[in-house]
């Protein structure tokens, strides 16, 4: 995911350029980011945002169940 993202010159504020002033385009291809209450793309389930340390995480509660060991 983080080799993808980084090929698609990342995900960040609008205002952001590059060395050679190209934005970043990966905020169309993720799934989940700042897509919370809408359905996952994979299998309909409403995406939820956490708050991590002052941060959000987006995530499909249905794909990405918590596994405790």
């Amino acid at each position: 995911m983080l080799s993808r993202a980084i090929e698609h010159g990342g995900t960040t504020f609008s205002g952001y350029r590059d060395l050679w002033g190209e934005a970043g385009d990966n905020y169309n291809h993720v799934r989940v980011y700042q897509q919370d209450g809408k359905p996952c793309l994979r299998c309909g389930t409403l995406v939820e945002r956490i708050v991590i340390g002052q941060r959000s995480a987006h995530f499909c509660p249905g794909c990405q169940k918590l596994t405790v060991e």
